[in-house]
């Protein structure tokens, strides 16, 4: 099994730490936590838990259309964002796919489970591990997919919706779908401008994952959506299976998508926060890349031996040494609250 952030519990039992407060900076979640609202409509939903879901999500997709600014036919939700990675690549099948390296596990790990050959394009780290648009292009042929993070998990940096759309426009001559992973977007201050959403309505190769398991900080529920073509959305609707969304997550999302202004507040609030971890990493000697996102890629020398000294004293941090192109010196780390990551840093 492939290694994720957030896993407090192989934590909990490596480091001892069964009565200990645990920092989670290995898990990029919204550093304003579960919102109460949120939490209130948990509480409520409890006695719904005798009566099966609604298998159509109809209320859920007509507010997510709302909120994402998208007819409602192309909205897919799954249970969270790696059932809707699987689910897609599964439904999509293709057998050739262009991964930019690094980034997330899952992808290759879906791709393999339907025997999908897979050739990686690594970035620089002179370019902040970041290809560029031509050398994208370039590596196209041959390949039925293109699939990455946007931003870039681990590394953070992210492209414009112009240059993916040059991308886009380049692989739909030659039938290449594009999945664009948005998972940490909103958390970009000019997400609005960045995200490729809009271009759905102009080329059918798209197809781009959302979650609000990082927005909302529900982890815990599992919520996700897929938005793609309205022919395909609707095959892959009837290709994946009923209930995939539980009544607690159902109602959750239902709720979080009534929270007027929360990506806006959330976006602000961790790039206030990320300016002072980054100066505080760097002044402890620790190389920290460029990062549009809610996490920061870092790289020192003795990465291993912090990730311990951390975690033993309770705060976690992302080891990248699985990542395709990283190696045992750079960890990640979350942009939490300003109050965690200021006892993070006397620790380092």
């Amino acid at each position: 099994m492939k290694e994720h952030g957030g896993n407090l519990y192989k934590a909990k039992e490596k480091y001892s730490l069964k009565h200990q407060k645990i920092h989670d900076f290995s898990a990029n979640i919204n550093p304003l936590g579960l919102h109460i609202k949120i939490k209130n409509t948990i509480k409520k939903n409890l006695d719904y838990l005798i009566h099966y879901p609604d298998p159509d999500c109809k209320e859920l997709i007509d507010l997510a259309a709302e909120f994402y600014q998208i007819h409602r036919e192309k909205i897919i939700p799954g249970n969270g964002s790696a059932d809707t990675i699987y689910g897609v690549l599964r439904f999509l099948h293709p057998q050739k796919a262009l991964i930019l390296a690094p980034n997330f596990s899952e992808y290759e790990e879906a791709l393999c489970g339907i025997n999908c050959g897979i050739t990686r394009l690594a970035g620089k780290e002179q370019n902040n591990f970041r290809p560029a648009p031509e050398e994208i292009i370039k590596n196209l042929d041959g390949h039925n997919i293109l699939i990455f993070s946007n931003p870039n998990n681990p590394a953070g940096y992210v492209y414009s919706r112009q240059e993916l759309e040059y991308i886009t426009e380049k692989a739909q001559k030659s039938d290449t779908i594009i999945f664009c992973d948005e998972a940490f977007m909103e958390f970009c201050p000019d997400y609005q401008d960045r995200n490729v959403l809009p271009l759905l309505e102009k080329y059918k190769n798209l197809v781009v994952s959302r979650t609000l398991t990082k927005l909302f900080a529900v982890p815990g529920l599992r919520i996700g959506f897929v938005f793609m073509e309205e022919k395909n959305a609707a095959s892959l609707h009837n290709y994946l299976p009923p209930w995939r969304i539980n009544t607690l997550a159902e109602q959750a999302a239902i709720t979080a998508f009534t929270l007027k202004g929360y990506a806006e507040k959330s976006a602000l609030l961790v790039d206030k926060n990320k300016i002072f971890f980054i100066s505080g990493l760097e002044a402890c000697g620790i190389k920290v890349f460029p990062s549009a996102a809610n996490y920061i890629l870092c790289r020192y020398e003795k990465t291993p031996e912090l990730i311990d000294h951390c975690g033993q004293k309770g705060f976690l941090l992302r080891s990248c040494s699985d990542y395709h192109g990283l190696t045992r010196e750079y960890f990640r780390a979350a942009v939490n609250c300003k109050k965690d990551i200021e006892k993070l840093l006397q620790i380092i």
